[in-house]
């Protein structure tokens, strides 16, 4: 027998979301999700966000909160071409004051041979650049996308950090 256990009786079923309300954070790790729907391709930025602060490090019971933000990115259905058009990604450029860095991103997409493999290298290249950058979150509850009687805390908005 073990002399390690886990008394799985005390183990905690009730889901604690973060609190509403502003946060400073980091970006622990950034990922670029992509497939196609109905023949087109779309891409996405996933965030892993650890939350910076101590009151909701003591509500969750957690050393390291995290949470999630995702944005999907427009593209122009026919070209591929980036659009304009991607305020999140605007505000989360702006945040971490890395609006003017384009010609680093693009480092080692010459060698892409279509629009589409020029944006999964930029926005791979995006995404290995952010982790450690710290900005402001806010987390507001809203009804689970899929289970709407389920709440869930998401990222709805990022700021820089003062």
């Amino acid at each position: 027998m073990s002399r390690f256990a886990i008394n799985l009786e005390e183990v905690s079923t009730e889901r604690l979301l973060v609190p509403v309300g502003t946060y400073p954070a980091r970006i622990a790790k950034a990922e670029v999700r992509q497939g196609a729907k109905d023949g087109k391709n779309w891409m996405m930025l996933n965030l892993t966000l650890a939350i910076k602060d101590e009151e909701v490090s003591k509500f969750l019971n957690i050393d390291e909160p995290k949470t999630f933000y995702s944005l999907m990115l427009n593209f122009d259905k026919e070209t591929e071409q980036f659009s304009k058009n991607n305020p999140d990604f605007g505000a989360l450029m702006k945040a971490l004051n890395l609006t003017s860095q384009s010609s680093v991103f693009e480092e080692g997409t010459e060698d892409a041979t279509s629009m589409w493999e020029f944006n999964t290298m930029f926005f791979t290249n995006v995404c290995n650049a952010l982790a450690g950058y710290d900005l402001l979150i806010n987390v507001a509850h809203k009804p689970h996308y899929q289970d709407k009687s389920r709440m869930e805390a998401v990222v709805t908005k990022v700021a820089a950090l003062d």
